[in-house]
């Protein structure tokens, strides 16, 4: 069986997109903008020579479109321009040149402007049934806007774990009274009543970055609390004493979501993000690997086998590792190809990988991370495309029958995120 074959079998699956960035009060592009000056573009951009802050500048749409134009030649081969050559042209029907861009960012605004292009485009064109959206407020004002599209979901990222991102679980904490706790038990009630009531709002799963350098410390409650003094008063702590307090905090959250909702947690990457914010430009990330946060991150896994962990890394040199700790633990499965794994020579290999080593209930495939829902389209394409290729293969290579690959996709575009998710 050919990939278009197998292709059009896939679009008849329904599909959840567990992890993207589009805002239920504005899902679509504006304009043209929104679909070229993309951060991921913008920094391929910025690689072959271009001007760092040039697109996030006060320049008019046609400047920057003309010095976008300029280096076209340059990335024309990405993967990622592959994606908004896929939207212009599917979604508008036009190429992107320089003699109908104009035309194309009245039919982009058009789009825009209608309430129903959402729904549109994700539901009936892309087969999408629910798609959760990153938000760091659950509110009952927030709650509202998300009732305007049934088919978009809460999902919280409001905090992660580790010494680099202290500062954006601290914050998360503090937030709600202005200020920190005075001391550590009314700090781990606080965050526990946080994650109950957010939970009660509705939301079914909370989004953390993994810092590369977190090391789980179960410390005796006395230090703990004399680290948390520390850290309130302002005295510089080491990564020891910030990694004691993360692995507290790590485990008081974990300890109030057994049962209740998912971990979806992000690893391998790092970015303008919590105690890093000083360190990199807009879109500006980089793949970070410690192998030595395998074994903390297992001991996680394995102390609270009654939490779902569903996760993503952007890192393929962790794959092997992570592939067989779900293949090992029934709490753990792996979530799509995040960031620098977006690209097919990976995301072909990861499917491949996960195929041959996983049950077919332990992986979801879309996590798209797209920030509007026209690059959703773009994303989504990219990897439905990805994997008719890799269970082609398999099915002309007799590893899979044409019943055996269309099982395996229900599964991982629609029932496994159904299940994990309880959607």
């Amino acid at each position: 069986m050919d990939s278009e074959s197998l292709s059009e079998e896939l679009d008849r699956i329904p599909i959840i997109d567990v992890h993207s960035h589009i805002d239920p009060e504005r899902p679509q592009a504006k304009n043209i903008g929104d679909i070229l000056f993309y951060h991921f573009l913008q920094r391929e951009i910025v690689s072959a020579g271009g001007d760092d802050g040039f697109f996030s500048s006060q320049a008019p749409i046609n400047e920057k479109v003309a010095y976008y134009l300029r280096y076209v030649p340059l990335i024309e081969n990405t993967a990622t321009y592959w994606c908004q050559r896929k939207i212009l042209k599917d979604l508008y029907g036009f190429d992107f040149s320089d003699k109908n861009w104009e035309i194309l960012n009245k039919k982009i605004a058009m789009a825009g402007d209608d309430p129903s292009w959402p729904e549109k485009l994700l539901v009936k064109n892309l087969n999408v049934k629910s798609c959760l959206c990153c938000t760091s407020d659950a509110t009952e004002r927030k709650r509202e806007t998300f009732s305007k599209y049934s088919f978009l979901l809460p999902h919280l990222e409001s905090f992660s774990f580790g010494p680099n991102y202290l500062e954006s679980l601290m914050a998360f904490i503090g937030a709600e009274h202005g200020a920190y706790p005075e001391n550590l038990d009314s700090a781990l009630e606080s965050f526990t009543e946080l994650i109950v009531k957010n939970i009660r709002m509705g939301i079914r799963s909370f989004g953390s970055a993994i810092d590369e350098n977190l090391d789980i410390m179960l410390s005796e409650d006395a230090e703990v609390r004399r680290i948390y003094r520390d850290y309130v008063s302002g005295k510089e702590l080491s990564q020891r004493e910030r990694n004691a307090l993360s692995t507290r905090f790590l485990y008081q959250f974990l300890q109030t979501i057994e049962d209740r909702a998912v971990a979806q947690w992000y690893l391998g990457a790092a970015w303008k993000f919590g105690g890093r914010k000083g360190e990199f430009g807009y879109g500006e990330s980089y793949v970070y690997v410690n192998h030595k946060l395998i074994p903390s991150i297992l001991k996680v896994f394995k102390d609270f086998p009654n939490v779902k962990f569903n996760v993503m890394y952007c890192a393929e040199a962790l794959s092997q590792q992570l592939t067989i700790i779900a293949r090992m633990l029934p709490n753990v499965t792996l979530l799509a190809f995040w960031w620098h794994n977006l690209f097919p020579t990976y995301i072909e290999k990861l499917i491949s990988e996960r195929v041959e080593a996983l049950p077919a209930n332990k992986w979801i495939l879309v996590a798209t991370d797209a920030y509007n829902c026209e690059w959703s389209y773009g994303k989504l394409s990219l990897v439905k495309k990805c994997l008719a290729k890799v269970l082609a293969r398999k099915i002309d290579e007799g590893y899979l029958t044409v019943d055996n690959a269309i099982s395996l996709a229900w599964r991982i575009l629609y029932t496994n995120p159904c299940e994990i998710y309880k959607i």
